[in-house]
């Protein structure tokens, strides 16, 4: 279903399959054609046009339908009703259709005209008669040659393997009396149809040939619209032979023409097949590129089925990308076109790939509904050849459920029903994930035969892309059996056929594959020269991707490959610890982690929009309002009355708009001299870090998390050490139980039982993250790289190694041991994502000017419209004022929509009653009290006139957004803040919803808002829950606010993992400030300060009330 550009085999029965189907039908108004008398009419879809023309046996008749803006089909009828042929020549909506033939009885001869789809545009069309006449001896050929290619066609109906072939035979008779009758348009056409032919039957050099043959007489009689359909064809077979750069070639030669000739719908076709070519070669930003254009094409010409055909390659694209979301926003617009045009075979192709997309994401029980529902729509059309790709994607689900011998059954069901309608394609795909489920229960000789069987295959067909594949998972097969020579030997072969046909990050796999199995032999070296020629090969994909969100997710698909190469490093270095593996170790984790990140901040201050055409611009500020409107609309939805259907259809609109807003994005960075001319970061290496990052009094402590075995470096200025820890798994189901204990505040007020359990899994953690670098931690700041879920936790809570102090009291006045004194006591703790980050941030910030003004808090907004605030406003008119002036959390169970609504805005709600008694919740957004007394104290501390205090209904987005925020050098937010997992530029923090009036106002400050900010602070401070969280993705680490506001110009943010009591909060920021402000402690110092004092304090003593907030960014 790839391509929208007809296959003529497929469109001969079609035509008279639908022309035996309008026998049937309601009888269409008659007109008699006469000679000399030509007939000009519009023609729309679904409609037909019917002529009666009066023959007697021995008459000669030719009749040519001139099309005019419309592709029409022909069809002839002997006076008895029976079809004599129908034809539909390469010309498209441009050019005639010439059908002729020998009269054998007397009579009434009918010719029908109709469009070859209903789904188009009203045409113009004339229809004459050539040529009436006694036949001639020298007419026997042409008659003889039409009743062979209906004959053909006849043969092509029936829909067999064989009567395809016989189909071949009769068009190759048809050939001789075409040359014979020296009608070159016509042989032609028949070299043209025996192309398609041969394409169907996969016999795809013989297309091949066949379509060079047919383009020479094309090019000779000068149909340049024909020629162009041609090349197109062309374009399609060297695709198919993984001859990708050929195939581009051919497809823009036909771009070229057709755009020349005007016809808008040829180009559309063109580019939607240059797409194609670009997904298969992983030029992914290209391919998306060509099918947007292809896109608004289909949708100027009200091409509906081009627009879905568009849309469900714009959806594979996507998921070949690891951008599932997207893939499913895509496929679902699709299928309800399919629905609305009926296209049930096409409807149940689209469901069969959501359900596709739905596995990857794990969503198991959806992908195999869509699979069900697609096998159901599919029997019922006896499309086998569907039945059967369906049967091997449900054999898959279950194969990867671990229901393997099920899996087999699928399989074993789909391969006769390949073989039934010759797809040998098809066959060799379901031989492959045969092979798959075989491998998975360790039937290594039994995957080892399938592959071959699917080997042949697609070598049989020239279907290189497979062929490669099969080759690759034979070697891995060999590998896993220990026959390392045959290994080798197949995957070399995989590698020079996925090098042959460009396809890059297939050639990726088999590099790694190969690294892998030299690994295994003890080849560390080469190993090493395999992982990175698969890394320069990734890197070099993922920079031709425009769009920082794909960039995200493709490099999140080959994280394996960066893990690889960072074991095989310290592999070497334990080999040789003299030759500075572990510094190349380090150097790779570096590069493994937060490179958008690191290409965002370059671009920073770069003002990339600056020189891109300014509609381009406007769009993007509309598509930012709407995206804006309809995500404050779903809070809304979802804090008022609401169905779950309405819940649902919002949620696809911010998805589609969420896609359209980051496909703009793309197009400003593809189109800006300034982003063209950045450079591409470089992740910094071990003595760079050591100089441009690291001081005498700091320790990078770095860690990167594997599948077997995980890795830590210790840094200073002068040193470098590394140690192993435990395996990926083992870490993180650590952490996760430290961090649900650490945010558990109701049990931290109520219980004992909690610190004694907490005091265990953080001791473990404490012994396996630091003691391995106990001996050089005395006295030195802590710089923290994280991975995975240690991103997640606050590691100054955790005991310090060496303590032997034990831990508080519990309230019956019974010690709790094994607690030990919290790392934070003596040191420093700063956050990063790369130690190449903060790099990057001093270098951005170290030549602008200081802003002249303190700080800037933003706290205690006005969330709804009956607060008590909004009826005060008529009387008492609250200002933004100058420093100096005076001025419970739960736990329920929860509904669906309640949990939507809490993930989003940080569990910072109450539940209200509908006013109608409705069974539906109503969640309100609660008002945050003890943040006015937080930024009345934060302000009293800081010099009298150097600060802003916006409260109220001054706490509000357009305060948030406005130039004025520049000016200061510290940004505070009191308020909640918003985390949507799903789709991280739609977090953010949440200022005044409401007005003095009690009206409603955007009071959404979100993410992708937060990077347009332009600032000057020093630091910025998100005194809300869970503002330091944000999407977790391989590879890039937590995207979330941090990110934003970095973007936006503040070297450090300070922000919190979890919901901390407000009053606790109040009182944390009242010393972190007093600190900066009074003692003049740096931020990190002043934080560690504030922490210690809390912890010291009965009432605050548990890390709940304190750990949550931490600093990321600059220390200094």
């Amino acid at each position: 279903m790839r391509n929208p550009n007809r296959h003529a085999s497929w469109i001969i029965i079609l035509i008279l399959s639908l022309w035996s189907l309008s026998l049937a039908q309601t009888p269409p108004e008659i007109r008699e054609l006469e000679q000399g008398k030509p007939i000009e009419r519009e023609l729309a879809g679904g409609e037909v046009h019917a002529y009666s023309i009066k023959l007697t046996v021995g008459q000669f008749l030719s009749v040519i339908v001139d099309q005019r803006g419309i592709d029409v089909t022909v069809a002839l009828y002997e006076p008895d009703g029976e079809i004599i042929t129908g034809v539909d020549s390469p010309s498209g909506a441009q050019g005639a259709e010439t059908v002729s033939l020998g009269a054998e009885v007397s009579g009434l001869y009918l010719l029908k005209v109709r469009p070859f789809e209903t789904e188009i545009p009203a045409g113009r069309y004339t229809v004459k008669i050539e040529e009436l006449r006694l036949a001639k001896p020298e007419d026997g050929d042409r008659i003889a040659a039409e009743k062979a290619s209906a004959q053909a066609a006849l043969r092509l109906n029936q829909g067999t393997i064989e009567s395809r072939q016989n189909a071949i035979e009769k068009y190759k008779a048809a050939l001789l009396l075409w040359r014979a009758a020296g009608d070159r348009r016509r042989e032609a056409t028949t070299l043209y149809r025996m192309s398609e032919v041969y394409y169907s039957l996969e016999e795809f050099q013989k297309a091949l040939d066949s379509y060079q043959k047919s383009l020479l007489i094309w090019e000779e009689v000068a149909d340049r619209a024909i020629v162009a359909n041609t090349l197109n064809g062309i374009g399609r077979v060297y695709e198919i032979l993984g001859e990708k750069q050929h195939a581009l070639d051919f497809f823009n030669r036909a771009l070229l023409l057709r755009r020349e000739l005007g016809n808008v719908r040829g180009e559309a076709n063109t580019l939607f097949s240059i797409g194609n070519a670009y997904n298969l070669v992983d030029e992914k930003q290209k391919a998306l590129d060509s099918f947007n254009q292809a896109l608004l094409l289909y949708r100027t010409l009200g091409n509906r089925q081009g627009e879905a055909y568009t849309l469900h390659a714009i959806g594979e694209a996507y998921k070949s990308m690891g951008e599932y979301q997207a893939a499913l926003n895509y496929y679902n617009q699709a299928l309800l076109l399919w629905r609305a045009l009926n296209r049930r075979v096409m409807e149940a192709n689209t469901l069969h790939y959501i359900g596709e997309a739905y596995w990857l994401v794990g969503e198991h029980s959806q992908a195999l509904d869509h699979y069900t529902q697609s096998l159901v729509i599919r029997r019922r059309a006896s499309d086998l050849r569907g039945e059967a790709y369906v049967l091997t994607s449900i054999g898959t689900f279950y194969s990867s459920q671990g229901e393997h011998q099920r899996a087999v059954d699928c399989f074993n069901q789909a391969l006769p029903l390949h073989q039934a309608v010759g797809n040998r394609q098809g066959e060799a795909y379901t031989l492959h994930y045969a092979g798959e489920a075989y491998t998975l229960m360790r039937e290594h000789k039994q995957a080892l035969d399938v592959y071959n069987r699917a080997l042949l295959l697609r070598r049989a067909v020239g279907e290189r892309r497979g062929e490669a594949y099969d080759l690759h998972n034979i070697g891995t097969t060999y590998h896993s059996l220990g026959e390392e020579q045959k290994a080798l030997d197949y995957l070399t072969q995989a590698l020079s056929v996925r090098r042959a046909i460009r396809d890059h990050s297939g050639e990726a796999a088999t590099l790694h594959a190969i690294a892998r199995l030299e690994r295994d032999g003890g080849n560390l070296v080469k190993a090493r020269t395999h992982i990175e020629a698969a890394l320069d090969i990734t890197e070099t994909l993922r920079y031709g991707i425009a769009s920082q969100e794909l960039r995200i997710s493709y490099r999140a698909t080959v994280q394996k490959y960066y893990e690889f190469h960072i074991e095989l490093l310290m592999r070497l270095y334990q080999q040789d610890p003299a030759a500075g593996h572990d510094a190349a170790a380090l150097q790779a984790s570096e590069r493994a982690r937060a490179r958008s990140l690191l290409e965002a901040l370059g671009e920073a201050r770069a003002d990339i929009r600056q020189g891109v055409d300014p509609a381009v611009l406007s769009s993007e500020r509309t598509l930012q309002q709407r995206l804006n409107a309809t995500a404050e609309r779903q809070t809304r939805l979802l804090t008022d009355k609401h169905t779950e259907e309405q819940v649902a259809t919002v949620k696809k609109e911010i998805a589609a708009l969420t896609r359209e807003f980051q496909d703009l994005r793309a197009q400003i960075r593809q189109r800006s001299p300034r982003y063209a001319a950045l450079t591409q970061p470089v992740p910094l290496s071990v003595q760079e870090i050591q100089t441009k990052v690291l001081d005498a009094d700091t320790l990078l402590l770095e860690y990167a998390l594997g599948e077997e075995r995980s890795y830590l470096w210790a840094v200073t200025r002068t040193s470098i050490s590394s140690h192993e820890l435990p395996k990926r798994a083992d870490i993180e189901a650590a952490v996760r139980r430290a961090v649900t204990l650490l945010s558990d505040g109701k049990q931290w007020a109520t219980s004992d039982r909690i610190q004694a359990e907490y005091a265990e899994v953080a001791g473990r953690l404490s012994q396996i993250l630091l003691a391995p670098v106990a001996a050089q931690l005395k006295g030195k700041r802590l710089l923290i790289v994280g991975d995975g879920a240690l991103q997640y936790l606050p590691f100054g809570a955790l005991p310090s190694p060496k303590s032997k102090v034990q831990g508080a009291k519990s309230g019956n006045g019974r010690q709790i041991t094994g607690y030990g004194q919290p790392l934070i006591v003596e040191h420093e703790i700063v956050s990063l994502p790369s130690a190449s980050t903060l790099a990057v941030l001093r270098r951005e910030t170290a030549t602008r000017a200081r802003p002249t003004k303190n700080i800037a808090v933003l706290a205690d907004p006005v969330f709804e419209r009956d607060d008590e605030r909004v009826n005060a406003a008529a009387t008492v008119n609250r200002t933004v004022t100058k420093a100096g002036a005076s001025s419970t959390d739960t736990n329920s169970e929860l509904s669906n929509s309640r949990y939507l609504l809490e993930r989003a805005l940080g569990h910072g709600l109450k539940t209200a009653s509908a006013e109608d008694g409705a069974s539906r919740e109503i969640l309100r957004i609660q008002r945050l009290p003890f943040t006015r007394r937080e930024a009345d104290a934060i302000l009293a501390i800081a010099p009298a006139g150097a600060g802003m205090k916006a409260l109220d209904f001054h706490a509000s987005r357009e305060t948030a957004t406005s130039a004025e925020l520049a000016q200061y050098r510290i940004i505070h937010f009191a308020t909640h803040g918003l985390l949507n997992s799903e789709h991280p530029e739609l977090s953010g923090i949440v200022l005044s919803l409401v007005n003095e009036a009690g009206q409603p106002v955007d009071g959404f400050l979100r993410l992708h808002e937060i990077y347009n900010l332009k600032l000057n602070a020093d630091m910025v401070v998100l005194s809300a829950c869970q503002t330091g969280l944000g999407k977790e993705i391989r590879g890039e680490g937590l995207v979330g606010l941090t990110r934003g506001f970095m973007y936006a110009g503040s070297p450090r943010v300070v922000a919190s993992l979890w919901k901390v009591d407000d009053t606790a909060t109040a009182e944390l920021m009242t010393r972190f400030y007093r600190g900066m402000l009074k003692d003049n402690l740096p931020p990190a110092a002043a934080l560690r300060a504030a922490k210690v004092e809390m912890w010291k304090q009965k009432r605050w003593h548990a890390p709940f009330y304190w750990a949550a907030f931490e600093l990321q960014g600059e220390w200094k």
